[in-house]
């Protein structure tokens, strides 16, 4: 299995942890924040979290966009398509979201929670695809 296969494997399984840590405590957190302290503690979550989640997601785009260059696969365009999804929810759904508790607080913390969803779903379904991938090369005797 490749270094670049690995990068790949660490960064979904890294982002899909942290992915259900944010979805079922720290976004439900949310609601338990007062309106007055909110946008303090805003403020601190999204400085704090781009720097783990920008990274990580950069290395798991940088690492499929290489896989794809690498083989041309099915599998490999469909990891990469994955991803690209995984960016645009963020892009257009999350990062929008975040940007609305600014101004709309209590509804859009449910909607950032309930927004969430597909993200998780995704990354979870990655990861699950990822052991099947693993499973198949342990079998194979390759690792």
């Amino acid at each position: 299995m490749s270094d670049v296969v690995l990068i790949q494997i660490f960064s979904c399984w890294f982002l899909t942890g942290l992915i259900w840590l944010v979805q079922v405590l720290v976004y439900p957190n949310f609601r338990l924040i007062g309106p007055v302290e909110f946008k303090n503690f805003h403020d601190f979550h999204m400085k704090r979290i781009t720097w783990i989640v920008a990274p990580v997601m950069g290395l798991e785009l940088l690492s499929a966009i290489v896989l794809i260059a690498n083989d041309r696969s099915t599998f490999n365009l469909l990891n990469g398509v994955s991803i690209l999804l995984l960016w645009a929810l963020t892009g257009l759904i999350n990062v929008p979201t975040h940007n609305r508790l600014q101004h709309e607080v209590e509804l859009t913390k449910h909607r950032l929670i309930v927004g969430n969803w597909p993200r998780t779903i995704i990354w979870s379904l990655r990861s699950l695809v990822w052991i099947w991938v693993m499973h198949l090369q342990l079998i194979k005797g390759i690792v």
